[in-house]
């Protein structure tokens, strides 16, 4: 929802990307690190030794990576529609 305003906002103009551009860049030059957290957390949660526990594991990670594929790539592709149309 965040991700929405902000670029709501950018698209406004009410926020600059230059005003963004160096937190945004951080972020990404870390992602692998803010996410190790919470994988360890999940994966201690979990019960690997437990009768299709690795099963249900894996399915969750494909089914959560494919959402959130598809979900980036409507959104991706929402926002050059909107900006096309802005430019016009």
């Amino acid at each position: 929802m965040s991700m929405l305003l902000l670029l709501v906002l950018l698209l406004l103009k009410v926020v600059k990307v230059d005003q963004v551009k160096e937190v945004s860049q951080f972020f990404i030059a870390n992602i692998g690190i803010l996410l190790i957290v919470p994988s360890i957390s999940i994966l201690d949660q979990v019960k690997l030794h437990e009768p299709m526990a690795l099963f249900h594991f894996v399915w969750i990670c494909v089914a959560a990576a494919l959402i959130t594929f598809l979900t980036t790539a409507a959104a991706v592709k929402i926002t050059l529609m909107i900006t096309a149309r802005g430019k016009k």
